[in-house]
């Protein structure tokens, strides 16, 4: 999937402090992504030292929000945080009852926020396929078809997996759940 990368150091300063600061650069954020055509937000923290609790809130919980309301389809993936960094996020997801998908390189990723183990297994069956329909996907997992439904309702509403509408053999219609990473 294509990525549309926003380096937050460079482009809004290495401290990052209060919920205003953060209403302003969540809008400059969205205002930017909507004028790509890329359906992947990749937020490089990469140089930022300092980010308070209501500021990672204002970015990135309230963008994750956004992402899966007004903007159905994009996702989001977040880069280059530092453990401080990645604490105070991590705590405002958590908050939020969100969570987010943390690229730590080009192989290796975890989930902060809150979530279930169920659901990063979910979500790591279908980052090591690559895609699968949900069938598939509860066969490898060894879960019913609606279990497996339900968290791919959770994680295609949290835009931490991509749902594609495709003809099924059978004529009717069927979806393919894609790995956003």
């Amino acid at each position: 999937m294509e990525r549309f990368e926003v380096n937050i150091a460079q482009t809004f300063g290495d401290s990052l402090w209060g919920r205003e600061l953060g209403k302003s650069v969540r809008d400059k954020i969205v205002d930017s992504f909507i004028k790509q055509s890329e359906n992947v937000l990749l937020l490089n923290f990469n140089g930022v030292n300092r980010i308070d609790f209501s500021c990672a809130s204002e970015i990135v919980s309230i963008l994750i929000l956004r992402l899966a309301g007004e903007l159905k389809g994009s996702h989001l993936v977040l880069t280059g945080l530092s453990t401080f960094v990645e604490e105070n996020v991590d705590a405002a997801l958590y908050k939020a009852e969100l969570c987010s998908l943390f690229l730590i390189d080009n192989d290796e990723w975890k989930l902060i926020g809150k979530f279930s183990d169920t659901l990063q297994q979910t979500l790591a069956k279908v980052i090591e396929l690559g895609q699968a329909d949900t069938p598939t996907l509860a066969a490898k997992l060894n879960i019913t078809v609606t279990s497996c439904n339900n968290r791919l309702k959770t994680l295609v509403m949290l835009g931490l997996v991509n749902k594609e509408e495709v003809s099924s053999p059978s004529g009717g219609k069927q979806y393919i759940y894609k790995s956003i990473l």
